[in-house]
């Protein structure tokens, strides 16, 4: 059996919170049982995730209890939440990861949350999850929008001449072969965009 080998983004998926926790629990789990399977992996972290306090005196797991009890008294000292959240809508809960989930509720317990939903694709996110819609009273949240905002800011690209599909065998959707819509060309270097690519320009390269 290879070693095991884990991920950020399986353990915010079953709901671990960002931060040092993550990277802990992945050393340990990967150093100390490195021959179990990753569902049996998970299936240990979400145990302690939900009972942390169970675990504090274990020789090897009690390093990923003591840090989510950490985290837990900083968030909780920090913010006073709400015993019971507010309801929020969700729509398509059955694609919806563990992950995502956890974030809602979290955030459906903050004192200025008065309504919320999480869409069919919704997933793990920085602060709210990607996909969740937060309504607050008198309240901006700019951490809510984590680091995805733009993040379906994206252009389909064939390399492929208009000459050489057979539209007895290939059907391309319009908007591929006529773009409409502006791409921002950014310079990394300088952390800003520098010019727009617009349909036209992207169609002479495809053609």
């Amino acid at each position: 059996m290879a070693k095991l080998k884990l991920t950020g983004k399986q353990l915010r998926s079953i709901g671990y919170p960002e931060g040092p926790v993550i990277s802990i629990a992945m050393d340990v789990m990967e150093k100390s049982y490195k021959r179990n399977s990753i569902d049996h992996a998970l299936g240990i972290l979400k145990n302690i995730l939900e009972e942390p306090a169970t675990y504090i005196h274990d020789e090897v797991l009690g390093r990923i209890a003591n840090e989510l009890i950490a985290k837990q008294k900083k968030e909780e000292a920090n913010i006073a939440l709400r015993e019971e959240g507010v309801h929020y809508n969700i729509f398509g809960g059955e694609f919806i990861e563990e992950g995502a989930l956890a974030q809602m509720t979290q955030a459906a317990r903050l004192p200025i949350s008065v309504a919320g939903a999480l869409m069919p694709d919704a997933h793990h996110g920085y602060g709210l999850p990607i996909g969740g819609v937060l309504a607050t009273e008198n309240a901006i949240i700019p951490y809510g929008v984590g680091v995805d905002i733009g993040a379906a800011c994206a252009y389909p690209f064939l390399i492929l001449t208009q000459r050489s599909l057979s539209l007895e065998k290939v059907i391309l959707p319009v908007s591929l072969m006529k773009p409409l819509c502006l791409v921002p060309v950014a310079n990394l270097k300088k952390r800003q965009i520098t010019k727009y690519c617009t349909g036209k320009s992207l169609e002479k390269l495809m053609c």
